[in-house]
């Protein structure tokens, strides 16, 4: 058999007896060392043609998948981030509806939303037109009196559910 033409067995072969150094060298490739070329060449020097080859591709192999996992782990991290911010919201909400509603209205509110869960959009929608209309007329909610006036300019036409009659 020639130098020249390995099989595939004899390629994986000198591919694993050469993983420790291919691991150092992704390594060094990950840390952004500036001699990596000259380790390479070091490591491949000498080797046949497929070897080199076979040596570049798994040295990409190898560097694609890090990337892929820190991009696994970056998106796990950033749905963390964004539940956190999602509960951090809806504390602040609780209490300010704490501060702004007596508890037997707060008790009444989550059994009816447990009851119809649909009401809970309802309510959600009918406070986003609240806050955008709070927002156009650069009003600071800061009492209850401020909140029903507030509650009372907003258009409840049926598509909206209407609400009670007067």
């Amino acid at each position: 058999m020639s130098r020249d033409s390995l099989t595939d067995d004899d390629i994986e072969t000198i591919l694993r007896d050469l993983d420790e150094e291919l691991q150092q060298l992704m390594d060094a490739v990950l840390a952004g060392d500036q001699d990596v070329d000259l380790d390479l060449a070091a490591l491949v020097e000498g080797a046949p043609q497929q070897v080199r080859i076979a040596i570049v591709e798994k040295l990409r192999a190898m560097v694609k998948e890090q990337n892929e996992e820190k991009a696994r782990e970056l998106d796990v991290l950033l749905e963390q981030e964004k539940e956190r911010a999602k509960e951090q919201e809806k504390g602040l909400m609780q209490r300010w509806l704490a501060h702004m509603l007596s508890q037997e209205t707060l008790r009444k509110l989550r059994e009816s939303f447990l009851a119809r869960p649909d009401m809970a959009r309802q309510v959600e929608d009918i406070g986003q037109d609240l806050a955008k209309k709070g927002v156009l007329q650069n009003m600071d909610i800061t009492s209850r009196n401020d909140l029903g006036e507030l509650s009372a300019t907003v258009n409840k036409g049926k598509e909206k559910g209407g609400g009670r009659e007067r």
